[in-house]
């Protein structure tokens, strides 16, 4: 049956640290805190993800522990933390890809990407290079060698000009 009634906020930092919580802590899935608060696997997908109040925040906190605003600030606090250290990881890959490819001087440029529809040069975001070393990472050894020549190539073409 649902509830009615005024429902709490659920803020954005509630919601980073209630997807935290269940991810990292308690290895939950959606459908398992559906099952304890008594709500479908949609409701709380629905609450995570576009909800703006509801009245199961309280069943929601109790369920995972929280008994107090600051267990889950806490978790919060905790999730920006992991979110910090994994942009730094990121970049710290990107920084070591960029010197091996580049060799050290040119590693402290910034990279450029042409973009497709603009023209114009746009800034790659890490995660796209990251992306790309990967698969860099999974071409054999000569087709490596070969891409490899042809971007410094290519670079020393833009240098150029």
């Amino acid at each position: 049956m649902p509830k009615t009634g005024p429902g709490e906020p659920t803020t954005d930092e509630w919601k980073q640290a209630l997807k935290f919580r269940l991810e990292d802590e308690l290895d939950w899935s959606h459908e398992d805190l559906a099952n304890r608060v008594g709500l479908s696997r949609a409701a709380i997908s629905h609450i995570l993800k576009k909800g703006i109040y509801s009245a199961y925040v309280h069943k929601i906190n109790a369920a995972v522990g929280w008994k107090t605003d600051e267990d889950w600030k806490r978790c919060y606090e905790k999730s920006k933390k992991k979110h910090a250290e994994a942009e730094s990881q990121k970049r710290q890959h990107v920084d070591e890809a960029k010197s091996k490819l580049l060799g050290p001087e040119e590693a402290k440029t910034e990279v450029k990407v042409i973009a497709g529809d603009a023209g114009g040069p746009d800034r790659g975001s890490a995660s796209e290079v990251v992306e790309l070393l990967a698969f860099f990472n999974e071409l054999r050894p000569e087709s490596r060698a070969r891409v490899l020549e042809r971007a410094r190539l290519l670079w020393e073409d833009e240098r150029s000009r």
